[in-house]
């Protein structure tokens, strides 16, 4: 699940490839991913009225600021903690780190301060819990739930 207010229309993919066990009971995985997103209607027409108004209070002026859109590349690396439930089930719990790469994009913001602001190189702290299925010798399924939060 992915949640954010005053962005509509993401697009999500991600690539994540397991190690391996480097402790008995601790594997590794790195994670690799990508997020993008528009501004949605309703925040473009706020910032556009917060503009409109410190520009020149008395005139109403028609500032359109057009698509600003934001994306995310985020490289991961997390530790799991297996705890094995029964012949062909596993429990983890996972703890890692990342790094995101975000970028601000829009006609009207590009090569502005606003763009720099949205341009950012920072660091995330990442947290999992799940399940996973041994289908075959080679295939697992698995359901979870992950949480990350960006170090500002």
């Amino acid at each position: 699940m992915l949640g954010a207010s005053d962005l509509t229309g993401a697009t999500v993919g991600g690539l994540r490839v397991d190690y391996g066990r480097i402790a008995p009971k601790v594997r590794l995985l790195l994670g690799l991913s990508y997020f993008h997103s528009r501004f949605d209607q309703q925040a473009i027409t706020r910032f556009e009225r917060r503009l409109d108004s410190i520009v020149n209070p008395a005139i109403h002026d028609s500032i359109n600021l057009g698509r600003i859109s934001l994306s995310d590349i985020i490289g991961d690396v997390d530790f799991q903690f297996v705890l094995p439930q029964g012949h062909g089930i596993t429990a983890y719990l996972g703890t890692g780190v990342s790094i995101h790469l975000r970028n601000g994009s829009g006609a009207a913001i590009n090569g502005t301060f606003m763009e720099d602001a949205l341009d950012v190189i920072t660091a995330g702290l990442n947290g999992t819990m799940g399940f996973e299925f041994n289908l075959s010798r080679a295939w697992r399924f698995s359901i979870d739930g992950a949480a990350c939060c960006r170090v500002v």
